[in-house]
């Protein structure tokens, strides 16, 4: 019985660190957190279309 509560604990834990990735990968993409930084150093930085090879597959 014990091993069943190991099993469900690992997993709610992957779960746990699955969610906070994906919350700071789009934590990070999202421009209005990012305001205080100066119009010139954004108008540098150019967007990329697809950040990695496989990124629409992904979702």
């Amino acid at each position: 019985m014990s091993w069943a509560v190991t099993v469900l604990l690992s997993l709610l834990m992957m779960l746990g660190f699955f969610l906070m990735l994906y919350s700071a990968a789009r934590f990070i993409q999202s421009k209005k957190f990012f305001s205080f930084i100066p119009k010139a150093i954004v108008e540098t930085v150019r967007p990329k279309e697809e950040r990695f090879k496989g990124q629409y597959v992904l979702g």
